[in-house]
């Protein structure tokens, strides 16, 4: 009879010993996978924060005011730029009966005054974790999502305002944009007032309709002016790209930012040093590294990355001790078997190949069930090292909520490494004893 078929009849004769050990194996192997997948995680996170903080600039205007997003085509095309965010500021009022927000002294006077009351803040980008607030750890997501490049019409709120109208995670709220009076623009895209703070007018445009996809909180740098739009607790951010509302398309929007990645970490220094000649009036714009409020996030993912390593050594530790303890106590019960075996010719080396094939088709289901498992280990242990991480909330460790195949490959490659040395561990007890010592020492 082949070693296989000899395998299959023990486990199949030994059910009970059998199930404690796909247990042991499929709690092993669930192990490491969720350890080694949220590793992964991390590694990617570290990439992406490496992308942002060390090849990335940001462009703007000196004076703060805004431009179009055409007029850099041409800077882009020269230097090989990947556009990562852009920022376009405005404000917005809240339509009748659509909701409330808090109120501050107010410095400015209108002519409809009461429009004031209403008066958000709103930020436009394209990728709202990498904004400065979130990196800097002023503001910290709290509930739902981040904005993302491919968002249409989606919006984030600060909680204090979801908490003041009741808001929830995929609510819809509606905002019509509130522009100042007698503004000056031109074919260029810029658009600012020119007019003193003492009092002017606004003017109300369609509403647009976004849907709620993340809550925030936290006090961002203010600079009060007068309007309840420079409170932190009536800024929202709202994806760039949206339908509705009569806006123009997106490369004809201002913007007030426009932050750019390149595959060459010294792009900064040659785009500071000839970006003049690419933009027309560019003695108003400035260019300044995207850098350093990524830092503490970078240090904070970092040491998870190392205690998820020893985690994941902990628990290759933790298998191998509890497989090779638990084989010990087996083969004490099979030691009339090993010597029968051993007397009649067998070598050791057959019976660790049967005692690794016995293991080996018990970490066969223990696939299926750490695959079923791992997922929601991995949303446990990624939502308990976050809860302990200064990231800003700009940085979630965003698990699949499908097994990985690769990663589950190299998870059973360490299990069967396992096996395997456990065998040869508790195995290698018995076996450097002749035959005649085993079955003399039976009781």
């Amino acid at each position: 009879m082949q070693i296989w078929q000899q395998a299959a009849l023990y486990i199949w004769r030994r059910k009970q010993q059998s199930c404690m050990w796909l247990a042991v194996l499929s709690i092993a192997l669930a192990a490491i996978y969720t350890c080694l997948t949220v590793n992964r995680t991390i590694g990617e996170m570290l990439r992406q924060i490496e992308q942002v903080t060390e090849a990335s600039a940001s462009l703007s205007r000196k004076d703060g005011r805004r431009f179009s997003e055409a007029t850099l085509n041409e800077l882009r095309r020269n230097f090989n730029l990947e556009l990562i965010n852009r920022l376009a500021v405005s404000q917005a009022i809240l339509p009748t009966g659509a909701g409330k927000v808090f109120a501050g002294k107010q410095t400015v006077q209108l002519d409809n005054q009461a429009e004031v009351n209403k008066l958000l803040g709103v930020y436009a980008v394209d990728d709202s974790s990498r904004r400065s607030e979130f990196l800097s750890g002023r503001f910290k997501l709290t509930a739902g999502r981040h904005l993302q490049s491919r968002d249409r019409n989606e919006i984030m709120v600060h909680e204090s305002l979801a908490k003041l109208n009741g808001w929830k995670l995929g609510d819809t709220i509606s905002l019509s944009e509130w522009k100042l009076k007698n503004t000056v623009s031109n074919s260029a895209g810029k658009a600012e007032s020119d007019l003193p703070p003492a009092k002017v007018q606004g003017e109300v445009q369609a509403a647009v309709k976004y849907r709620l996809v993340g809550i925030f909180a936290g006090v961002k740098e203010e600079h009060f002016q007068g309007f309840s739009s420079d409170l932190s607790e009536n800024t929202v951010f709202t994806s760039y790209n949206m339908d509705g509302g009569g806006e123009p398309a997106e490369s004809a929007r201002a913007v007030k930012q426009v932050d750019f990645w390149s595959k060459d970490k010294n792009f900064l220094r040659q785009l500071q040093e000839n970006y003049a000649n690419y933009l027309e009036d560019a003695a108003s714009y400035q260019v300044l590294p995207v850098i350093k409020q990524a830092n503490d996030t970078q240090d904070s993912f970092r040491t998870l990355q190392t205690l998820v390593r020893l985690l994941t050594l902990g628990v290759i530790i933790a298998a191998l001790s509890v497989s090779a303890l638990i084989l010990l106590v087996c083969l004490r019960n099979r030691i009339r078997e090993i010597g029968i075996l051993l007397a009649v010719g067998r070598d050791g080396k057959g019976i660790i190949r049967q005692l690794i094939t016995e293991q080996l088709y018990l970490s066969l289901p223990a696939i299926l069930l750490a695959a079923v498992s791992g997922p929601w280990l991995q949303k446990q242990l990624a939502a308990g090292l976050m809860s302990r991480a200064d990231t800003g909330g700009a940085w979630n460790l965003a698990v699949g909520s499908w097994p990985e195949p690769m990663t589950l490959l190299a998870s059973y490659s360490l299990l069967v490494g396992i096996i395997i040395s456990a065998v040869i561990i508790g195995a290698g007890i018995f076996l450097r004893r002749k035959p005649r010592e085993i079955l003399a020492k039976m009781s």
